[in-house]
C-alpha cells in the first residue's frame, strides 16, 4: 500500500541540510520552537492557539519525504489532517512558503494527485490546531521507520546545537590571573540569624514529622522579626522581614503558631511591627515540576516569586515544607540538582536569606542525632548546595536517661545540631523544649479553645547537676553505707551488693531486674540516676571508692563515705562505726 521510503540519510548529510535552509532563511536552521514536539502552544496576546511548530526546517521536510503517499495510503480526511499538521508546524518556524513546497511534493506522489486543489487546502489553513506532534503521530503510523529516522536526526541536530551553545557560554568570559587584592575591603558574609542563615544562600532545616520543626520555623520569624535572641546562640543581626509560607496548614493554623510563639516568649505587636508575612496552603507555590523533556522550573514561577520577594522586600523566605513547592522524585540528583539551581536563583537575585523545612529520611529518623546532614529524605544534591543545615531530632532513650527525663516526655525535647556549616565554624548541639500554649480562643461549643506548640530554650543537666541532692538525701545515704558492710557496697551495678540498692531504698526509686531486658523504662531511668549520684558524690567528694575485702576474704571496689557534705550532721554520722574495719 505504501510507496518505498527514500534512502536513508546520513547525520551529516542531515546537518548539511540544515546548513543549507538556513543559508536560504538566513538564519541558524532552528526554529523558534525548542527541539521536541507537542500538540498545540498558545501564542501570546490572546490569540487562537496553534499546532508546535517543529524543531527546525529539515526535520519538518525529513517527516513530508518520508510520508508515503501512494493510492489507498490515506483516505481524504487523513490527507488534510497531514496537511493540517504541516502547516501547523511550519507556522512557528516561519517558513510557511517552503513547506507549501514540501507538501505540494508529497502530494504528488499520489497518482491521481489534483495540483490545484492540493494547494488551496494548504493556503486556506490559517492557525491550523494541529502541529508536529500530529504529523509525527500521522508518520509512526504509516512509516515507523521513517519516523524513527526523524527522530535519530532531531537528536543529532539537538547535540549539535547544544554543544555550540554550550562551546560558546563557556568561552564567553576568558579566565585572567587573580590580582592583588586587600582582604579587608571583601565584604563580610552577611548572616541575618545567628550562623544559621545567611543572605544570598539557602539553608535547610530538616527533622522527622512531629519534631516541632514548624514551631520552631516559626519561632526563628518572630526572633528575625523582633530582632531578638529567644534561643541561646540564635541572635538575628537586626529586626528583618521575613516570610513564612506552609503549604501544609492553612493560614489560620499559621498565625496560630505566631500567636503561641509571641505569647510565650512576651512579645507583643510593637516588637515586630510590619515585618512578618505569612501564607498557608491557600496561596498555591509550585516552583519545580517534570516536563516533557524531564525536570524543570515551572516556567514564571521562580521570577514571578523573586518579583514578589523584592517587592515586599523580603529578608527572610521559609518555605516548610520543601516536597510540598515542587513535584519532582526526590531520589534523583538530576531532578533535585534543577530545584536547587532555583533555589540558589531566588536567593541570590531576591537578595534573601532562603531556608528550607524538609522531612528525614525513615533510617535517618532511626538513626537519630548521628545521621547528621545525611538525614534529609532523597538526592543529596539538596544538601550538597546548603550552606547550613540544622538537624532537629526528638530525645533518644539513652539522654532521656541520662537527664532524668522521664520515658514518656522525651518526645518534648529536642536536640538541634548544626550537621553542615559550611560558612561558619559548627556549633554544639542546643537543646529546646515544646511547649503548648493556650491561646484563650475557646467559645461556647469549645470552651478551652486552642494549646499550640512553640519551642523553649532547655539546657541539659552536667553531670554534676544529674547527682545533685537535698541535704537530707545525702545524708540519708551517707548514713546508709557508712552502716553496711562491704560486700553491700559494692561499687559495680551488675553485682549483688551494688551499692544502688542501698540508694534505691534511701530515695524510693526502683533499679529493677538485674538483666536490662527485663526492665522497664522508668526502672532503667533510677538506674541511670543512681549511677548519676554516685558519680557526682565521688567527683565532689563526699562519697570515695576504693578497693575493700569483703566478708568472703576478696578485695572489691567499693564505695564509702568521704568527706560528710557541707551542712551534715557529723555528729550524728560520727556515733555510727563500721560492722567491718578494713585489714
Amino acid at each position: 500500500m505504501s510507496a518505498a521510503s527514500p534512502a536513508a540519510r546520513t547525520v551529516g548529510n542531515m546537518q548539511a541540510a540544515v546548513g543549507r535552509i538556513a543559508a536560504r532563511r538566513g538564519s541558524s536552521g532552528r526554529g523558534n520552537a525548542a527541539m521536541g514536539g507537542g500538540g498545540a502552544r498558545s501564542p501570546a496576546n490572546g490569540a487562537t492557539k496553534t499546532g508546535w511548530a517543529a524543531p527546525n526546517a529539515e526535520a519538518l521536510h525529513m517527516a513530508l519525504e518520508l510520508m508515503p503517499n501512494d493510492d489507498g495510503t490515506f483516505d481524504r480526511n487523513e490527507w488534510v489532517a497531514v496537511a493540517y499538521a504541516a502547516k501547523g508546524a511550519a507556522l512557528g518556524l516561519g517558513i510557511v512558503a517552503e513547506a507549501g513546497e514540501w507538501f505540494s511534493d508529497f502530494c504528488d506522489r499520489y497518482p491521481r494527485n489534483d495540483t490545484a486543489e492540493s494547494r488551496k487546502l494548504w493556503e486556506e489553513q490559517d492557525r491550523p490546531m494541529k502541529g508536529w506532534g500530529g504529523l509525527m503521530a500521522i508518520l509512526e503510523r504509516v512509516n515507523p521507520a521513517g519516523a524513527a529516522q526523524v527522530k535519530d536526526y532531531v537528536k543529532a541536530a539537538t547535540f549539535a546545537g547544544q554543544s555550540a551553545a554550550n562551546i560558546a557560554a563557556i568561552n564567553a568570559n576568558p579566565l585572567s590571573p587573580v590580582t592583588t587584592f586587600d582582604p579587608k575591603k571583601l565584604p563580610p558574609r552577611k548572616w541575618v540569624y545567628g550562623f544559621d542563615y545567611v543572605r544570598g544562600f539557602y539553608s535547610v532545616m530538616v527533622a522527622a514529622g512531629g519534631t516541632g520543626k514548624s514551631a520552631l520555623a516559626m519561632l526563628d520569624a518572630v526572633a528575625i522579626a523582633s530582632g531578638r535572641e529567644l534561643l541561646p546562640g540564635c541572635k538575628p543581626h537586626k529586626p528583618l522581614r521575613v516570610w513564612v509560607h506552609n503549604a501544609e496548614d492553612p493560614y489560620e493554623e499559621q498565625r496560630k503558631r505566631l500567636a503561641a510563639a509571641m505569647a510565650h516568649h512576651g512579645v507583643n505587636w510593637a516588637d515586630i511591627e510590619d515585618r512578618i508575612f505569612l501564607s498557608g496552603r491557600d496561596t498555591e507555590l509550585v516552583l519545580a515540576q517534570t516536563g516533557s523533556n524531564g525536570p524543570q522550573l515551572v516556567p514564571g514561577a521562580v521570577e514571578g516569586l523573586i518579583g514578589k520577594l523584592r517587592a515586599s522586600q523580603i529578608d527572610v523566605l521559609i518555605m516548610d515544607p520543601l516536597g510540598a513547592v515542587h513535584t519532582l522524585p526526590e531520589n534523583s540528583n538530576t531532578d533535585m540538582n534543577v530545584l536547587v539551581g532555583g533555589m540558589r536563583k531566588i536567593a541570590d537575585q531576591a537578595d534573601i536569606a532562603l531556608v528550607l523545612v524538609h522531612h528525614t529520611s525513615k533510617a535517618a529518623t532511626a538513626m537519630g542525632s548521628e545521621a547528621g546532614a545525611g538525614a534529609s529524605r532523597g538526592a543529596s544534591a539538596l544538601i550538597d548546595g546548603a550552606r547550613s543545615v540544622r538537624q532537629l531530632t526528638q530525645m533518644s532513650m539513652k539522654e532521656a536517661y541520662d537527664a532524668d527525663i522521664p520515658h514518656e516526655d522525651r518526645r518534648m525535647y529536642i536536640r538541634i545540631d548544626n550537621g553542615k556549616a559550611n560558612l561558619a565554624p559548627a556549633g554544639a548541639a542546643k537543646w529546646a523544649r515544646l511547649v503548648g500554649v493556650n491561646l484563650g480562643n475557646g467559645d461556647a461549643e469549645y470552651r478551652h479553645g486552642d494549646n499550640v506548640q512553640t519551642m523553649e530554650s532547655w539546657t541539659m543537666p552536667t553531670k554534676a547537676q544529674r547527682g545533685a541532692l537535698s541535704d537530707a538525701d545525702k545524708l540519708a545515704i551517707q548514713t546508709a553505707i557508712k552502716v553496711a558492710t562491704q560486700d553491700k557496697r559494692k561499687a559495680h551495678y551488675g553485682a549483688d551488693g551494688y551499692v544502688g540498692f542501698l540508694i534505691e531504698e534511701q530515695l524510693g526509686l526502683a533499679l529493677g531486674a538485674p538483666k536490662a531486658e527485663e526492665r522497664t523504662p522508668d526502672e532503667e531511668a533510677d538506674r541511670k540516676k543512681v549511677a548519676a549520684i554516685i558519680a557526682q558524690g565521688i567527683e565532689v567528694g563526699w562519697l570515695v571508692r576504693d578497693k575493700e575485702k569483703c566478708p568472703d576474704g576478696k578485695p572489691r571496689p567499693c564505695i564509702r563515705i568521704g568527706t560528710p557534705f557541707e551542712g551534715a550532721d557529723v555528729a550524728k554520722m560520727a556515733d555510727v562505726t563500721l560492722p567491718f574495719a578494713d585489714d
